[in-house]
């Protein structure tokens, strides 16, 4: 299993060769039972052994029947008559490991947000390794990725960790008996949550934003110090972030075990005054067409959310504090069930207390991972998967003897391993034509299923909006090799084509497929509207601004403003902005 693990799932076995490197053989009986040995580890590993090379060799046998060879390292104390022997044979042999099917687990992704010091890459230790922490910040050490993060004890970066969940409901982390690998985890859950850590100063928050955008979470959850005896300010913009970008927000309550009574109590009650007053409201709801905007609460018009059956207009956000394990179904259902929240008119916020130095009600908050469901396909509109598909990039890595290798986020459609791993002249053929919609646009054309060998374009490589043709020669989602991945799912790519050399891809850019090079599709200024929260600063005609857009993060400047025509919302403004760099 390490060689496999060490060797990207592949390894060479050769039979029948010394340790010295010397050709010995193997008579064809014991070749036999040697390769269904090999047979027997592959299958049991989940893997295929493939046989790449099997020739004849001459052996050195010693007359005694001892082990073929050993007679050349003994000339002084042996004699051997030595005989050649065609039917000896030395085989070279290669395990690969399976590719796992795409719907081997469900996977939800799940951000740690909230202010400084309020535990969050604790209690992601906490969950992800069932390490106890010792108050000190020992939970944490593992998934800290510099040197200033351990000195200081805040995170500068996004890191990532998982947990599984078996059909049963057992946890699976690296604490579980056997399990010491991202790989191990997912073989062995029906269910994986990605637990992405942000970071809590003000200095790095672009960086938590930037992670909420790229990395599209599925849920957030809020952690908040108790010690502090209400709600600090940060905590207050990452709600209000979470809201912002449409994520499910739940509430954790840490370091109970050091905080008093009164700090709970006062914690608790700001808390449950702060998500009352953060629902829906505080969003704008703008008619595009008429560029008419009015309160989600308006009693005047009701309209419904992107899910289609949650009708937002009569929304509110009801607190509620969880402390048994009974409760926790009811409590998911209503914050969770579309239908429920629907009928009941409201969405209910969990909130969980707890240590992760005594482990106190960690397993409620486990328990509540296990039972949050996978967004649906309606949630981020259904025929996204029906789409060209449409990959954002959010990292990129340069691999020894693989090459690039780039990690990002499937907006829409599906990618699939190229089959034989060259581009056709069919592909790499350039046209002005350009008919695939980016992130976020639909532009009419859907995808063709069952396409094996997809055209894949990266870009846009210049100013001018260019892509060059592009071929995937492995995919990875959650470290395990796969065939193919689908809308909504993080993976990472391995990619070649003719001019990826001579490009430096960026964070920011995209693979899109499409049947014609898809120049064009890029644009340098768009028009937003811009809904001013309670900010301070000026806000007019060329102010620069970093825009948040999936994985573009791009400087801009505002060069015209319309008010909308609404009296009762003097904040929306109507925008018009360039960049002189726009990914998208």
């Amino acid at each position: 299993m390490s060689w496999l693990s060490e060797g990207h799932g592949s390894a060479i076995y050769e039979i029948g060769v010394a340790d010295d490197g010397s050709f010995v053989g193997l008579s064809p009986e014991d070749m036999e039972i040697s390769l269904q040995t090999l047979h027997r580890m592959a299958e049991f590993l989940k893997a295929d052994v493939t046989i790449l090379r099997r020739v004849s060799v001459e052996s050195t046998q010693p007359e005694d029947g001892s082990a073929p060879g050993l007679a050349r390292k003994q000339p002084s104390t042996h004699i051997s008559i030595p005989r050649t022997d065609p039917e000896y044979l030395v085989v070279e042999a290669k395990v690969t490991s399976r590719l796992a099917d795409e719907h081997h687990f469900m996977e939800i992704r799940v951000a740690l947000v909230g202010g400084p010091d309020a535990g969050k890459s604790t209690l992601l230790g906490r969950l992800a390794h069932g390490i106890a922490d010792n108050g000190r910040g020992k939970a944490r050490l593992n998934l800290l990725r510099h040197r200033h993060e351990i000195s200081t004890g805040r995170t500068s970066s996004i890191s990532h960790e998982i947990m599984g969940f078996t059909a049963k409901g057992e946890t699976v982390n690296y604490s579980t008996t056997n399990i010491s690998s991202w790989q191990e985890v997912c073989e062995s859950s029906a269910k994986v949550v990605t637990l992405l850590d942000t970071c809590g100063h003000p200095r790095f928050l672009k960086t938590t934003i930037s992670g909420l955008t790229g990395h599209s979470p599925d849920y957030a959850c809020l952690v908040v110090d108790s010690r502090v005896g209400g709600v600090s300010e940060m905590t207050r913009e990452h709600l209000a972030l979470a809201v912002a970008l449409g994520l499910p927000t739940f509430v954790v309550v840490t370091k109970m075990d050091v905080a008093t009574r009164e700090q709970l109590r006062a914690t608790a009650t700001a808390l449950m005054a702060l998500i009352r007053t953060t629902g829906p409201s505080c969003l704008p709801s703008v008619d595009i067409e008429t560029g008419f905007s009015s309160t989600l609460l308006s009693s005047s018009t009701s309209k419904s959310s992107s899910t289609g059956t949650i009708d937002s207009a009569v929304q509110k956000f009801v607190p509620i504090i969880v402390h048994k394990e009974n409760d926790l179904e009811a409590v998911v259902d209503r914050f969770s069930n579309a239908q429920t929240i629907a009928r009941t008119n409201s969405v209910a916020i969990p909130i969980l207390l707890l240590s992760s130095v005594t482990g106190e009600n960690v397993n409620l908050l486990e328990k509540m991972l296990r039972l949050l469901p996978k967004p649906s396909l309606d949630d981020h509109g259904e025929s996204y998967s029906q789409e060209p598909a449409c990959y954002q990039i959010e990292e990129i890595y340069s691999i020894p003897d693989i090459g690039t290798v780039v990690g990002g986020f499937l907006h829409s459609g599906r990618i699939q391993i190229h089959k034989n791993g060259t581009i056709s002249k069919d592909t790499s053929s350039s046209s002005t034509a350009a008919s695939v919609p980016s992130a976020g646009i639909s532009q009419g054309k859907t995808r063709v299923p069952g396409n094996k060998n997809m055209r894949l374009y990266l870009g846009p490589v210049d100013r001018d909006g260019s892509f060059i043709p592009v071929v995937v020669k492995s995919i990875h989602r959650q470290r395990m090799s796969m065939r193919s991945i689908d809308s909504g799912q993080t993976a990472t790519l391995a990619i070649e084509g003719p001019g990826l050399s001579r490009v430096k891809v960026r964070r920011g850019m995209v693979v899109l497929e499409s049947d014609t090079d898809p120049r064009g599709t890029c644009c340098q200024t768009f028009e937003a509207i811009i809904q001013v929260l309670a900010h301070e600063g000026v806000f007019g005609v060329g102010y620069q601004g970093m825009i948040h857009c999936g994985s573009v993060h791009q400087n801009a400047n505002v060069i015209k403003i319309d008010l909308l025509p609404s009296s009762d919302q003097e904040e929306d403004l109507s925008l018009s902005l360039d960049s002189n760099d726009a990914e998208l």
